[in-house]
């Protein structure tokens, strides 16, 4: 036999002996998460997900419609800061219900501070054409609005919409756009009587699981 016959084969050999170790090292190696567009047919808003979401913002007072005689009067307030916490739980694919507390504040012209306390129940259907996500949703509540010693508790009505992107399986980010309506009725005052209506928006993360 021939020296390169005889080098051939012990080549052949030492091949196929780490071919074992080569595929164990292999199959030792942790497999990728999966990915969005993966994760969208099987885990996409089916009941029982749940959502919680953090949202940091400004809210920009409109105007105040008087209902006694439905003039718009422009409120005597400062562009304001607003933070919400929010938790959605999907009753049905796409469609889901939740709790929303946020706080808002703006200034007066005699240097004092209006602060807003909302408490929602909200409804949100929930679009998706992944990564991108366009929920819609309202809530319906009580706002606790403080300044100075005063102290009042209005009805409160919130829709809402939103666009995000899917950055992973768990996490989206990007914004809303809402509009706050809070009926104040003062039965002992009525010409104080307002309806608010205030823009807002918020920059928020939402956490799927």
């Amino acid at each position: 036999m021939s020296k390169k016959t005889i080098l051939g084969i012990l080549s052949l050999m030492g091949f196929l002996a780490i071919l074992p170790a080569a595929a164990d090292e292999t199959a030792a190696k942790p497999t990728a998460l999966p990915t969005v567009e993966n994760r969208m047919i099987t885990k996409l808003f089916n009941p029982g997900d749940k959502i919680f979401s953090i949202s940091l913002g400004v809210e920009d007072p409109l105007f105040n419609i008087n209902p006694n005689n439905e003039k718009m009067i422009k409120p005597k307030l400062s562009l304001g800061g607003s933070a919400e916490l929010e938790w959605d739980f999907f009753v049905l694919p796409g469609f889901a219900l939740g709790g929303q507390l946020g706080g808002a504040f703006n200034s007066t012209p005699a240097s004092r501070t209006l602060f807003m306390v909302p408490i929602t129940f909200k409804t949100t259907y929930f679009f998706a054409s992944l990564p991108w996500e366009f929920p819609v949703g309202l809530g319906v509540g009580t706002c606790i609005d403080t300044v100075s010693d005063s102290t009042h508790v209005d009805l409160f009505f919130k829709p809402q919409a939103g666009v995000f992107y899917r950055a992973t399986p768990d996490w989206s980010f990007g914004m809303n756009l809402s509009y706050w309506i809070i009926p104040q009725f003062y039965s002992a005052h009525p010409q104080q009587s307002r309806i608010a209506n205030i823009l807002g928006v918020t920059l928020s993360g939402l956490y799927h699981f």
